[in-house]
């Protein structure tokens, strides 16, 4: 981010400055909504790995889009938290 002494120099510090809140990126893309790896671990709050981990147990249904490239379903992310929830609250 820029200072405001560069507010003379850097057209960004005076756009954010106009504006009254940044706008948020979107929760998902896509056609279909879906979620790539990355935007799902965000969303969750955990590392990839931890996500791939997640994956492989069988605690997250996930879509194989290609070989190499797997999509996952907000609806899914939001049960698991939801369920994850409910059991720390036991």
């Amino acid at each position: 981010m820029c200072t405001p002494l560069a507010s003379a120099v850097c057209p960004c510090y005076n756009a954010v400055m106009q504006t009254e809140s940044v706008p948020a990126a979107p929760k998902h893309r896509g056609r279909y909504g879906l979620l790539n790896r990355e935007e799902a671990a965000s969303a969750l709050g955990v590392s990839v790995k931890t996500l791939d981990a997640l994956t492989r147990t069988g605690q997250l249904r996930v879509l194989r889009v290609s070989a190499r490239g797997v999509r996952y379903w907000p609806k899914d992310l939001e049960a698991f938290v939801t369920g994850a929830k409910a059991e720390e609250e036991r």
